[in-house]
């Protein structure tokens, strides 16, 4: 058997062992290369000849690559309103709609209107997307789901989710009635005072606290309504109010 101990030992100094393909180097794209995809992605948009969902994928392609940064801007946002004189929220919005358009569609010749999908963009996971859109479907029949059905199945599926994440079960917590404007639930024998309480004196939460629950079949009695009413005026007024340093 040979003596391992005479093997030559190997230099530190000529050259690093090995490392594992994962934690080798990637070479990065060179920049001539990544500039001819972005005039490439650029004129496809621009042009105007390609479907709302193939813009969205180009779009996020040059997010996620921060492509955008060879144009000399420092956020995607910038990029879009000097390069297509858009605003973040339309790119993003078209971004998303690539990712639910490949969620929902059942061939690459599908015609969603984005208008239609849109309240799906909101929710989360690619689970729940698919569900809301395959129970629109199925309430709507032969016929395209209108953006309405859509929005009221995420408005409910979301509630739910919150409630889950509040630990409300509306089985057992029958005496209570929970709203998603304030994500708290409320004694129904006092929704008014319970609004206002939960509120954080927050005009747009009890604003729509009071829209949520009229629609949940809540009627204020004028007791209530004053008490509503006041904290509306009041969280007014202390948008207004002056601190101690006269600002």
């Amino acid at each position: 058997m040979a003596d391992i101990s005479k093997r030559p030992q190997a230099s530190s100094s000529k050259s690093a062992p090995d490392m594992p393909v994962s934690q080798k180097e990637v070479p990065a794209t060179p920049a001539p290369q990544k500039l001819a995809k972005l005039e490439k992605y650029e004129a496809q948009i621009k042009e105007g000849i390609i479907k709302y969902y193939e813009m969205g994928a180009l779009l996020q392609t040059i997010r996620d690559e921060k492509l955008y940064e060879l144009r000399e801007c420092k956020t995607f946002a910038e990029y879009c309103r000097k390069v297509f004189n858009f605003g973040r929220a339309y790119g993003y919005r078209l971004i998303a709609y690539c990712r639910v358009w490949n969620l929902v569609r059942e061939n690459a010749d599908d015609k969603v209107p984005e208008h239609v999908i849109r309240a799906l963009y909101s929710l989360k996971s690619d689970e729940a997307i698919k569900q809301c859109w395959d129970e629109a479907k199925k309430q709507a029949g032969d016929v395209l789901p209108t953006y309405d059905t859509i929005e009221a199945l995420v408005k409910e599926r979301r509630q739910l989710e919150l409630m889950s994440s509040k630990q409300f079960d509306p089985q057992k917590e029958t005496d209570k009635i929970f709203l998603c404007s304030i994500r708290s639930s409320v004694s129904k024998k006092n929704v008014a005072a319970g609004i206002v309480e939960a509120s954080g004196k927050s005009f747009r939460k009890i604003y729509n606290s009071i829209k949520e629950a009229q629609k949940r079949g809540i009627e204020f009695s004028d007791n209530d309504q004053a008490t509503l009413r006041d904290a509306l005026i009041n969280s007014l007024e202390s948008v207004f109010k002056k601190d101690d340093t006269g600002k």
